[in-house]
């Protein structure tokens, strides 16, 4: 395998604080691999890293060899987003997305599409609106899942491979166990949990859409769900717990987990 270069470009999904001054960054690289650095005297007002590396940011940096991890030598601020941190609904949302990722992958296991929709899906949390986002998040679990080799079947049957056939306020089944949405014929020999056909319909446009056009959408009235839905997901293929996503849900007025799937 061949030695990590000493140049990446990266996006920061999370800082711990080292010793006086210092991080540990937390960071995706360009190929979607985790990568974890020690940035010296970051946390001090007067270091140039302070800024260039703080949460959700896309740098260009250089590193030198650590005896255990690499050191920050050199940054490049390549994209940063001022919007997100300074508004706490979407700081939120950026959080779980950054959460979630970060939980996910690994050092020298490449997702090459990840780095670039991590990108993307953090601009468009910069130009948010609140009602947007509960889509947001559940759109970037789903591709997230998706890109992982976790796509839920959505629109088509995940036993049989059929077309669904429902009404947009009629009930379906859903499996988190056996791949996703199901027909009336396989439902009965599977363990399932009823969705509405709003729900299913809304999530599989949500794993197709680019975040811009999610951006332009309505909310809609299945929002939530859609979300609940998402998670759910994630959290069965992944078995990881999102800590933050009770603070999202609260910043954004859904303080209770929402039910009626």
């Amino acid at each position: 395998m061949a030695e990590r270069s000493l140049d990446a470009q990266v996006v920061v999904l999370r800082k711990t604080k080292l010793g006086e001054s210092d991080l540990i960054l937390h960071m995706m690289d360009a190929s979607g691999s985790a990568l974890e650095a020690i940035a010296k005297g970051a946390r001090k007002p007067t270091s140039a890293n302070s800024a260039r590396l703080e949460l959700f940011n896309s740098a260009q940096v250089s590193f030198a060899r650590g005896k255990n991890l690499d050191i920050v030598r050199e940054t490049r601020l390549l994209q940063s987003h001022e919007q997100i941190l300074a508004d706490p609904v979407r700081f939120a949302t950026a959080s779980v997305m950054a959460e979630a990722a970060d939980g996910c992958i690994q050092p020298e296991l490449e997702v090459p599409r990840l780095f670039p929709m991590t990108q993307v899906a953090f601009a468009a949390v910069d130009r948010s609106q609140e009602q947007q986002a509960p889509l947001l998040v559940a759109a970037y679990l789903l591709k997230l899942t998706g890109l992982l080799g976790m796509r839920p079947s959505l629109l088509t049957c995940a036993g049989c491979g059929e077309p669904l056939a429902g009404t947009a306020g009629g009930k379906m089944r859903f499996s988190y166990g056996d791949g996703g949405a199901l027909c009336g014929e396989c439902a009965q020999v599977l363990s399932t949990a009823p969705v509405s056909a709003a729900v299913l319909l809304r999530a599989g446009w949500l794993l197709g859409a680019a975040f811009e056009d999610i951006l332009q959408a309505s909310a809609g009235a299945e929002a939530w769900d859609v979300l609940q839905l998402a998670h759910q997901w994630f959290a069965h293929q992944t078995s990881l717990r999102l800590r933050s996503l009770p603070a999202f849900h609260s910043l954004c007025g859904c303080i209770q987990a929402p039910s009626g799937l």
